[in-house]
């Protein structure tokens, strides 16, 4: 179980520091997605990070060139990671395909909320010895 530092950043059980960053949805889709990046300078991802609040962002989620933070408007600071997971939010984008249902406290079917993520098993291997 990963131990929450700030809301931004996690500890793993392998003492591994990770950042989670806004990400883009890509081809799966939904409505929300985060990567979970561990900061390192041979990382081909780059990341923005407020240090005043709690954002952060994968640079390709913001307009090319914006470097003030969207929530207080502090410069954010790049740095560079490696994406060791990544989360998505899905709603009922599948689940409405299938008539994926459940029946709720009034008995009434209702589409159900999804949502995946994904680990880099080689990838967290690879960073923990970086």
């Amino acid at each position: 179980m990963n131990r929450c530092v700030t809301r931004t950043t996690c500890c793993s059980p392998l003492g591994l520091r990770c950042v989670q960053v806004q990400a883009d949805t890509g081809n799966i889709g939904g409505t929300l997605s985060h990567e979970f990046q561990l900061p390192a300078d041979i990382g081909e991802d780059r990341l923005l990070v407020c240090g005043s609040c709690s954002f952060s962002a994968n640079v390709e989620t913001l307009p090319s060139g914006k470097t003030d933070c969207p929530r207080c408007h502090t410069t954010l600071a790049e740095s560079k990671g490696i994406e060791v997971g990544h989360t998505f939010y899905l709603g009922t984008k599948y689940s409405r395909i299938f008539n994926a249902t459940f029946s709720n406290h009034q008995n009434q079917a209702v589409v159900s909320e999804m949502g995946c993520y994904g680990l880099g098993v080689t990838r967290i291997l690879a960073a923990a010895v970086r």
